[in-house]
């Protein structure tokens, strides 16, 4: 059975069940949901390379047929991506390429950005650093730093690689300080993490240690913060590497026994070698000989341990892609064979070759028949529960339209009591204004009478505090509207998403009415940015994916 094949299932009956625009927005949206969700892996639940490859080609006919051009720039991502992260980087190339393609013809910026960086990166594999900086150069402006931040980091991070790579160290460095200044602004500490690394590094290649200490160290702290074992061996390493260049062999010890212990408990094969490489050096240089040729031994032993496993790896995924074009091979000849048989019987033929070709013909269908009733009895029962999966969606669907309209009206219910009550306000506040007004101008006027002060000054005060007065704006009393408006939506928000603080609940409530950030900032009297920061932050705390819009996603809470 294919991976998510029951999802697959009901978005084949729901192609040719939906019509309306509506609905044929609500299958785009599961369909992107679904290729997504297919596309995840990493887990102990991952399917196989193929279980995944099959399930995305299985949704790339479908958006096919339904001309729907989103998903095939998704699916063909996903192909691709999946491609990549098994090692099959030709393949992950081409579709890629053309996921690419289509996502500038429809302008969708993340995903160009995305697809840069992962064509860069299979550049930087195959050696050709000027391809891979000009796909990192091309996608870094599509990328918006408070929404598409673990892209733009990437992106920086492999074009900082170029830069290591042709030894252009100081450019390099520019680059990480930048990618570190996104993280630091709008990304998550595991985002900082690896600009901090990077720089790190990079200082130690100049030989400025001590500025490559520091750099290190704020990384390990992150790393040991967030639990993250691996990259806390990873830091240790570093810091071991550094101490070791400055002849500090006490502290760099340290350092590797304690990535060395890391490795050991987490299996990362790869550090646990180079740590026996540096303790042997140290041993050596405390001429401790006999505990260096140990460590030495356990380096040489690990070093072609892992050597092997790589060889079996890279003989698996040459096998697998072999099974996989041995297959479509046999495919295309089965497909050949039945269009041959068939041009054959419309052709005139003897009595006895059409004897031969009607049994071929009787022995075909009947190996299919039977074949097909082995099969069939599953798949009737499958198709069967399908269909009962459907009407049970259906009956949902129809309670929860039923429970939207109720909602709608006492929506539309609140909403007159509110107008109702705004009209009141203001005709009050009106009213108390001007009274107000009239008083300090009457006042005024008093002691404008009198010679012996300026009275042209306090004309022109009379001018500016009577036009003042006829502006003034009470932001308190539209705080009030607002929470009023959304008292049952903050209820649901603060029930559900308990993170959420006062300041979120209220951003929602101001993106929910459909203000853009330029208009929020200018009525709470804060930066356009802070703003989006504000929004960015409340994307994450709701766990929304990127695609995900936050105005729809807030009027449906």
């Amino acid at each position: 059975m294919r991976f998510k094949s029951t999802n697959i299932l009901i978005l084949l009956v729901g192609a040719f069940t939906f019509s309306s625009l509506e609905s044929k927005a609500n299958l785009y949206e599961k369909i992107d949901s679904i290729i997504v969700s297919v596309g995840l892996y990493g887990d102990q639940n991952s399917p196989t390379y193929q279980e995944q490859l099959d399930s995305l080609s299985d949704l790339l006919e479908i958006v096919n047929d339904l001309n729907y051009t989103r998903g095939q720039m998704l699916a063909m991502g996903e192909i691709g991506i999946t491609h990549f992260v098994y090692g099959f980087h030709d393949d992950a190339h081409d579709y890629l390429s053309k996921a690419l393609l289509i996502a500038e013809y429809i302008n969708d910026s993340s995903s160009i950005g995305s697809f840069c960086d992962y064509l860069g990166s299979l550049q930087q594999v195959y050696e050709n650093y000027d391809k891979a900086e000009a796909y990192y150069l091309k996608g870094i402006p599509y990328l918006d730093p408070a929404v598409d931040v673990e892209i733009l980091v990437s992106c920086y991070s492999g074009l900082g690689h170029i830069y290591i790579q042709r030894n252009e160290i100081e450019r390099a460095i520019v680059i990480f300080e930048n990618n570190y200044d996104y993280a630091k602004k709008f990304g998550s500490e595991i985002d900082v993490y690896m600009p901090l690394t990077f720089l790190g590094n990079s200082y130690a290649a100049l030989e400025k240690l001590d500025i490559a200490i520091q750099y290190n160290e704020k990384a390990l702290l992150i790393a040991e913060s967030l639990g993250e074992k691996s990259l806390t061996a990873y830091s240790c390493l570093g810091l071991g590497k550094i101490y070791f260049e400055l002849n500090n062999f006490g502290t760099a010890e340290q350092y590797f026994k304690r990535s060395l212990q890391l490795a050991i408990d987490n299996d990362i094969n790869n550090l646990e070698y180079k740590n026996y490489k540096y303790l042997s050096m140290i041993e050596a240089e405390k001429e401790n000989y006999l505990p260096a040729l140990h460590y030495y031994e356990l380096y040489n032993e690990l070093k072609d341990s892992i050597e092997v496993t790589n060889r079996a790896m890279n003989f698996d995924q040459l096998q697998t892609k072999f099974d996989v074009q041995r297959m479509e091979k046999e495919a295309l000849s089965n497909k050949i064979t039945i269009k041959t048989l068939a041009y054959q019987q419309g052709q005139k033929t003897t009595h006895i070759k059409l004897i031969i070709t009607v049994s071929l013909a009787s022995i075909l269908i009947i190996s299919l028949i039977l074949f097909g009733l082995a099969k069939n009895v599953s798949k009737k029962k499958t198709l069967i529960n399908k269909k009962e999966e459907l009407a049970i969606i259906d009956k949902k669907l129809y309670k929860i339209n039923l429970e939207k309209e109720q909602v709608s009206k006492r929506n539309l219910e609140s909403e007159i009591a509110i107008k109702n009550k705004e009209l009141t306000n203001f005709a009050l506040e009106i009213g108390r204004k001007n009274e107000f007004s009239q008083e300090i101008l009457k006042r005024l006027k008093i002691i404008g009478a009198n010679d012996i002060i300026n009275s042209m000054e306090l004309k022109d005060l009379i001018f500016f505090t009577h036009t003042q007065l006829e502006i003034n704006s009470s932001f308190q009393d539209f705080q009030g509207k607002v929470d009023m408006v959304n008292a049952q939506f903050f209820e649901t928000l603060k029930s559900q998403y308990q993170e959420c603080t006062p300041n979120d609940r209220h951003i929602s409530g101001l993106v929910r009415l459909g203000l853009s950030s330029k208009e929020i900032a200018s009525i709470k009297n804060i930066s356009v940015s802070s703003v989006e920061i504000s929004r960015h932050r409340l994307r994450k705390k709701l766990k929304l994916p990127k695609h995900q819009n936050l105005f729809e996603f807030l009027n449906e809470l």
